[in-house]
């Protein structure tokens, strides 16, 4: 197979190549905007994972929180509840009569194992069953509400174990915590004994000293941080909820637990309650030094948006290069060609008369016109480059005097009189309102010139031109209508910028006339616009504010 080898020249010509650069220029935009989604998206994903292994850094935290307290409070209720019951079931076990209960806890204290005993102080002991009770405060019927809760207690739940079982029971305007234990000995009909403590001394001695502890060692290490202020001595950044199964509150914070760092643990044995723990949000610097990973979805958002409409705008200026390269070559093109055919019938035509082959008078005078003729294009076509190039700078300015606009037309059809006989066309010229016009008569006459010369380029040979000036006190409208083939209604805003040329193939030229006509026309502050004639197109120009007996300059 014969081997394809891809020139330097033909390469320039892809890249020239409008279609394709273009189509080069789209893709580059989307691949660019998918990588540039795919970091966004990669660098919210790393923002999420580095959240969720912070929230799940957070709930540890939590749980090993709930773990502690609820260790301490099991131990210190064991401890004490263990060590008042013992006394009391050896105090039941000696006989003879009860002592006082302030006795009891006493002996408690003696018999402790450690000096650090709770000190509960039980308000009365009690023993019996779900029929008769005792306690040290004297007989007690089946009304008492602590009893008669104990009462209801199911045997499976009081093992002879060892074991005790804490009951909280709300009566009246008190809440008192009971704990209750299955009698070994079983003298008397005594089956179950126990001792009754008020809620707040329970909470005060058992819970509290855990929850102090926690908050000083959260003060500690909040103070050893230096971007942190001093924390005070009250405040924990804890929400804790400690309550029975039944649903009875032992402890609460001023701020509930709620999610999302949130822990739960039990309680074990008589103890049987229910610890909830969670973490809030100013706990986060302390438990995690670099803070809590902020999510920033509307700066990603942002930098995303942004980033597309640098790409959109660097793709716009590519296309807009590309584009204006374009237009330079065609331009480049177009003019040289333009060029090129004046030129040619110069140099042919006076070559003729130096070399004397115009033999008659009608043959030399012809070729003078010829002559003429072309050499009148070429300086029309460099003065609208030149004027093109001039017209927007700040030194460009009109010169407005009273111009008669009769004279204005016919010295413009008079400079067309050769190339409208040889193309055989008929200027039809309408003049209608005032004689004279306050206008720049060179910006004047470089409108008809070039509103004609379009005219005659794209009209067909044997057409009728129809130019009407018609001067209100107001306004001066120019019309140059032809018999071709009209601008197509998409084509007739485009054509009036620089370069720009009709999508019609008939079209060709510089480019550049028209535009000349709009920067002329808007520096009067006037409008241009073309229209559909009766066969052809009809190009109207309206210069406002012409002072038809006054003189002045702007």
């Amino acid at each position: 197979m014969p081997q394809t080898h891809l020139s330097a020249a033909d390469f320039r010509r892809f890249l020239h190549s409008s279609r394709r650069v273009g189509q080069l220029v789209t893709v580059a935009f989307v691949v660019a905007v998918a990588l540039l989604a795919a970091g966004a998206w990669a660098t919210w994903q790393a923002g999420e994972n580095h959240r969720r292994t912070a929230d799940e850094a957070l709930r540890d935290q939590a749980t090993y929180l709930a773990g502690m307290i609820a260790s301490g409070i099991q131990n210190n209720g064991w401890f004490a509840g263990r060590t008042l019951l013992r006394a009391w079931d050896e105090t039941l076990h000696n006989g003879g009569p009860w002592p006082a209960t302030d006795s009891i806890t006493a002996r408690a204290a003696r018999e402790a194992i450690g000096p650090d005993l709770p000190d509960l102080r039980p308000t009365r002991y009690f023993a019996g069953d779900a029929g008769s009770w005792r306690t040290t405060t004297g007989p007690a019927g089946p009304s008492d509400p602590v009893l008669a809760a104990v009462s209801r207690v199911h045997d499976d739940s009081m093992a002879v174990d060892g074991t005790f079982r804490m009951v909280v029971v709300p009566h009246g305007g008190d809440t008192t915590v009971a704990f209750a234990m299955i009698n070994g000995h079983a003298e008397h009909n005594e089956r179950w004994y126990g001792f009754e403590t008020p809620l707040a001394t329970f909470r005060q001695q058992i819970i509290t000293p855990h929850i102090t502890y926690l908050a000083a060692s959260f003060r500690e290490l909040r103070d050893s941080m230096p971007q942190m202020p001093v924390m005070a001595d009250s405040a924990i950044p804890l929400s804790i909820s400690i309550a029975t199964l039944d649903g009875v509150p032992l402890y609460r914070t001023r701020t509930a637990p709620a999610a999302p760092w949130m822990a739960t643990r039990w309680l074990a044995g008589g103890l049987a309650s229910q610890i909830v723990l969670s973490i809030r949000p100013d706990a986060v610097p302390i438990l995690i030094q670099s803070g809590y990973p902020v999510r920033h979805t509307a700066a990603l958002i942002g930098g995303f948006l942004f980033g597309v409409v640098l790409l959109a705008l660097a793709s716009l200026l590519v296309r807009r290069t590309l584009a204006l390269s374009r237009q330079r070559e065609e331009f480049t093109s177009s003019v040289s060609h333009e060029l090129r055919t004046p030129l040619t019938n110069i140099q042919l035509f006076a070559e003729t008369l130096l070399l004397d082959r115009a033999r008659t008078a009608d043959e030399r005078r012809m070729a003078l016109e010829t002559i003429t003729r072309e050499t009148r294009r070429l300086v029309q076509m460099v003065e609208n480059v030149l004027a093109l190039s001039r017209v927007g700078r700040p030194a460009e300015t009109l010169v407005r005097r009273p111009e008669r606009i009769e004279q204005l037309v016919q010295d413009v059809i008079y400079s067309f009189d050769p190339l409208l006989q040889s193309r055989q066309i008929t200027a039809d010229v309408q003049l209608l309102g005032g004689e004279t016009a306050s206008v720049d008569g060179d910006a004047v006459r470089r409108i008809l010139v070039n509103l004609i010369d379009n005219a005659v380029r794209y009209g067909p040979v044997g057409q009728r031109l129809r130019i009407t000036a018609t001067n209100h006190p107001g306004q001066l409208e120019l019309q140059v209508e032809d018999e071709g083939p009209g601008v197509p209604l998409a084509d007739r805003d485009r054509v009036w910028q620089p370069f720009e040329r009709g999508s019609s193939a008939h079209d060709s030229g510089t480019g550049i006339g028209l535009a000349v006509v709009h920067q002329l026309v808007r520096l009067h502050g006037g409008t241009a616009r073309i229209e559909s004639g009766s066969r052809g197109a009809r190009v109207v120009v309206a210069l406002p504010a012409p002072q038809p007996t006054s003189m002045g300059t702007t």
